[in-house]
């Protein structure tokens, strides 16, 4: 940098005029302000910001989590890492082990490997180029490394998917190896000319497959192929559905085990060629499963698919005349799938429309938009979360059916608890606790100073955050599903398992007292007569068995039901062949293979009989000598805490305004907030004056965002199956249930929390997504929706306001480049006049700032920016529309609101428009 103000002068006095040598004087004297500003950017060495709301929890039985807010960046000091330790010592003495963070859109972190059953303190440090800044010990100060699997008297493995898979995938290997047996080739040979069979299929069947579509429908059972995609669905020429006749003679109607093997045969159609190998080998046993099983195959060949879809669950019956069809549903990609020669793609909105000369038929395409919203609805798994969800079943003369959603039948009627769906041994120690002193481990006790930090004296605080988080999602269930609030006192948590749906979704089962666990379907004693279950259905037990293992398990239930169809008819097949059977030999191999194939089948049921819990608690539930596996919902307590309990908060903080309690409690060396102190990290535990004056105090969106949380829906899009498209397309068509409000059974139990909540935290997510990246903003605005608190929440009338997020970029000379842009926080009845005020002010403040860092000496006089002078203007492309200064910009209609905003100079009018559609080369 001397060199440079050496060469410099030397310049400067040798009085050159030459254009090259001016530009040269000129590139070295702004190098060297630059090179000034670095330095004196480097000599301020200013302080470190620290994180904001760092919590740790356990996600697992070896694993931790913790989450932390990032602190504010200033011009100059920016963060650049982050840097996590954990200790057994809560003093950290010895450092078990740290990790740094350089992904700055990382807001989580997964702590693997640490010790089960072992205690840890976390803590976190911000670091910028100028070092370390404090460090942040996270909140609560110490966890166990634990599970509920820990604590004595629960049952552990009953619900687990990771048991079955195994139990499942050694069933498979054996079952195998017994299929490629010589035994078995010499057994069945035909299995091994299957494929043989299938190449000497010709262009003459290619043409002649699609002549056994039907187009008028009698008395039978029919086959019918749903094919879609996002707004078009698969027809045959006539714009019919692909529809084949199963059977018209000999017709006795379909069974409930008919159903159940459709079902699962339509988990695993690559089984169908086996099976339809063995039809050969036996004779007119299972008529109905060998016609079904041709049917499917000419369905196969005449689409040119080898997946047809998922059977749907109910058959479609046309009472007029006995018509009864059988529906398979798939979703496909248009230009991916191989179609026959005689179908083609129509749009939905044009099938719907079309009517036909079979009424029987057109009530099948009248269905068709139910069976589409079915099969998308229930594919749709929850997002990773602790849930608490309700069981409630009645019963018919051939049949008992479980309550649903409406909008998701894959599970319970259910409400969120947290995010995290790992329960500690701590937090499942206090549900078996419960039964026997509920007073003790009720949350609003008042223990001394001394008391508090005995364990046997009251609840701990994790403890104390789960019963508040339960207690409220108790109550939020039971009021969604309109029970009576003088019933809710009736009902029961089991306390023997948490039911672990997959490795993102676990479960809290409730349950009515034991004679009202299932209803009798009488007249008007049954759940849809009642007015009781709002948004719900009732569907079968053995289809909420298959479509809930589906969403969650889909591999463990796709090999079940490929194993169960192989075993099942070849046990058929044997017995069929070991009965004719007159050489002894001949008895002997059948006797063999078929004390095998039982064998397999007994195992089998095992498997399933542990993976279908729900039925296993439905028989607890009523059982009136298993009520010992149950905690009454009325042993839950919960009361806002009393002024004996509150926070060692400074003296003076009541007495302070709302901005200097938020200040205070941000800026103090203890950490209130920050961590430091475990009581505060908690907001169940703060004072309600205190809770409120911090968060409406908060500038930042970010900490608004639980509100948003709430009201958006706990349904993980992201996680659909492959084969479910993101649009549906049946939202194009008016569908009944459309006028239907909302199922509330969507929110969030910690509705109403002032602990800071974000949509997107789970450290198994995407790290790329931004951490407000859920939810919906366009280039303009962002009206955030805020739902609607129960009365046990204290909040301001200010609180349900509306508010937005505006990016406004710079179009005037304000020292920095065109197109800078500064994003706002405003509320609707924000006007443009303060917009425009908010954007220069802030232009101003930032170029005083940069003026001041750079050392130079100017004779131009600083550039004063006139509020007056200035408008706020939007532009779409080459067009622009400049606001009125009572304007209030988060009101802009369509297409406006797609476009950006700009603020320019009012007599400059074009700087907008160019600015906006600059193009970076």
């Amino acid at each position: 940098m001397q060199r440079l103000e050496n060469k410099s002068s030397q310049l400067a006095h040798n009085n050159i005029t030459a254009k090259d040598d001016e530009k040269r004087i000129k590139h070295i004297i702004g190098h060297l302000m630059l090179l000034r500003k670095m330095h004196h950017t480097l000599s301020k060495n200013e302080p470190v910001g620290h994180v904001i709301d760092a919590r740790v929890f356990v996600s697992s039985s070896s694993e931790a989590v913790v989450e932390f807010f990032s602190p504010p960046n200033s011009l100059t000091n920016v963060i650049i890492q982050y840097k996590v330790e954990w200790s057994c010592s809560p003093t950290f003495n010895k450092i078990e082990g740290s990790l740094l963070i350089t992904d700055m859109r990382q807001t989580c972190v997964k702590i693997p490997n640490l010790i089960h059953g072992q205690f840890y303190s976390f803590r976190i440090t911000a670091g910028s180029m100028f070092g370390y800044g404090q460090q942040i010990l996270a909140a609560p100060t110490q966890i166990k490394i634990s599970s509920w699997e820990d604590v004595d008297g629960v049952v552990v493995g009953s619900s687990g998917s990771q048991n079955h898979r195994e139990l499942i995938n050694t069933l498979s290997r054996e079952v195998d190896r017994l299929r490629n047996s010589t035994v078995w080739q010499r057994v069945f040979p035909v299995i091994s000319d299957g494929l043989i069979k299938k190449k000497k299929l010709g262009l003459k069947h290619l043409f002649s497959a699609s002549s056994k579509f039907v187009k008028h429908a009698n008395k039978g059972i029919y086959l019918a192929c749903i094919i879609y995609t996002n707004d078009k669905i698969l027809t045959t020429v006539d714009d019919m559905l692909p529809i084949m006749t199963i059977e018209e003679s000999n017709y006795k109607g379909l069974s409930a085990n008919d159903i159940k093997w459709l079902m699962k045969l339509s988990q695993c159609w690559d089984e169908i060629y086996s099976i339809q190998d063995a039809t050969t080998s036996c004779s007119n046993n299972f008529q109905f499963r060998g016609l079904t099983v041709e049917t499917v195959l000419s369905m196969i060949n005449a689409l040119g698919l080898k997946d047809i879809g998922k059977v749907h669950h109910a058959p479609i019956v046309y009472e007029q005349n006995g018509s009864i069809f059988i529906v398979t549903v798939r979703y496909a990609i248009e230009n991916q799938i191989l179609q026959g020669l005689a179908m083609k793609w129509i749009t939905l909105n044009k099938f719907m429309r079309k009517k036909n000369s079979c009424a029987a038929i057109d009530y099948l395409n009248t269905e068709a938009i139910n069976i589409l919203n079915f099969y998308e609805a229930s594919q749709i798994p929850l997002n990773r979360g602790l849930y608490l969800c309700y069981l409630k079943m009645e019963s018919t003369l051939n049949t008992i059916r479980l309550m649903v959603p409406d909008n998701m039948p894959s599970t319970l009627p259910f409400v969120c608890i947290r995010d995290n769906p790992h329960v500690s041994s701590e937090e499942w120690d206090w549900i078996q606790k419960l039964n026997d002193n509920p007073e003790n481990l009720s949350n609003h006790s008042s223990p001394t100073n001394d008391e508090r930090d005995t364990p046997e004296s009251s609840a701990s605080i994790i403890q104390n955050i789960f019963h508040e988080k339960l207690y409220r999602a108790v109550n939020l269930l039971l009021s969604d599903l309109e029970v009576a609030p003088e019933n809710f006192g009736q009902h029961r948590l089991y306390r023997l398992n948490v039911f672990q749906m997959d490795s993102d979704v676990s479960m809290i089962l409730m349950v009515p007292k034991t004679d009202e666990v299932c209803l009798m379907s009488i007249g008007n004693n049954s759940i849809s007569a009642l007015d009781y279950g709002k948004g719900c259905t009732t569907i079968p037990i053995p289809v909420f068995e298959m479509i809930h293992l589906s969403a969650y398990q889909p591999d463990f239930i796709a090999l079940y039901s490929q194993l169960s169809v192989f075993v099942e008819y070849f046990t058929m097949v044997t017995q069929y062949e070991y009965r004719k059977s007159l050489v002894e030999n001949d008895a002997k191999v059948y006797k063999e293979m078929l004390e095998k194939l039982n064998d397999f089948q007994e195992r089998l049921e095992t498997i399933w009989k542990n993976a279908r819990w729900i039925t296993n608690i439905a028989t607890e539930a009523r059982d009136l000598k298993q009520t010992s596996h149950f905690v009454d919902v009325a042993k839950i307590k919960f009361e806002p805490v009393s002024d004996d309990f509150r926070i060692n908060l400074p003296r003076n903080v009541e007495s302070k305004s709302a901005g200097q309690v938020v200040n205070s409690l941000l800026s103090t060396k203890n950490g209130y907030i920050n961590g430091l102190k475990k009581e505060l990290a908690y907001s169940s535990m703060i004072p309600k004056s205190i809770q409120k004056s911090v968060f409406k105090s908060k500038d930042n969106s970010l900490f608004n965002l639980d509100k948003l949380f709430i009201n958006g829906k706990k349904i993980n899009h992201d996680k659909v199956l492959k084969n479910i498209p993101n649009t549906s397309p049946r939202n194009s068509l008016v569908d009944n249930s459309a006028n239907r409000s909302p199922s509330p059974r969507l929110r969030s139990a910690s509705q109403g929390s002032q602990f800071f909540r974000f949509r997107n935290k789970s450290p198994y997510s995407n790290p790329n997504t931004p951490r407000k990246g859920k939810f919906t903003r366009t280039e303009t605005t962002s009206v955030m929706e805020e739902s609607e608190h129960p009365s046990s929440q204290a909040y301001d009338k200010e609180d349900s306001t509306q508010f937005g997020m505006l990016r406004v970029y710079v179009a005037f000379d304000c020292g920095f480049s065109k197109g800078s842009s500064v994003r706002l926080r405003v509320s609707k009845t924000t006007t443009s006049l303060e917009v425009v005020a908010l954007v220069v002010k802030q232009m101003s403040h930032l170029k005083d700032k940069m003026e001041q860092d750079i050392i130079v000496e100017s004779k131009h006089e600083k550039i004063k920016f006139v509020e007056a002078d200035y408008c706020l203007v939007v532009v779409i492309g080459a067009r622009e529309r400049r606001l009125r200064n009572d304007f209030k910009p988060l009101h802009l209609s369509a297409p406006w609101n797609r476009g950006k905003l700009f603020v320019r100079h009012t007599d400059l009018v074009l700087d907008a428009v160019l600015c906006g559609n600059e193009v970076a080369v």
